[in-house]
């Protein structure tokens, strides 16, 4: 997401996750668009091999712990305004309780 994009996003999330969030952020990296689940799950469980406890769903699990601590209603209006590809993202995501 461009850095509007991302702030937009940080701002529905309460203090924890958003610190989490932009920690250690780049804000001049370059933007990668959004790609299957299945393929960004596989980049999650590539990162820090050597050390790498994620699961399969490591993407799922962590939406659906971002939703149970985020004002749910704040944070699907806030979908709204974002790109297409996000609350694509989101959607496909989401973790039925």
């Amino acid at each position: 997401m461009t850095l509007k994009d991302s702030i937009i996003f940080a701002s529905s999330l309460n203090v924890g996750l958003r610190a989490l969030y932009i920690a250690d952020w780049n804000p001049e990296e370059k933007i990668v668009a959004f790609d299957t689940l299945e393929k960004m799950n596989l980049e999650v469980t590539k990162l820090r091999p050597t050390h790498n406890f994620s699961t399969e769903k490591a993407i799922q699990e962590v939406t659906k712990a971002v939703r149970m601590n985020v004002d749910i209603e704040v944070f699907d209006a806030m979908l709204e305004v974002l790109p297409a590809e996000a609350k694509e993202f989101w959607k496909d995501a989401k973790v039925n309780d």
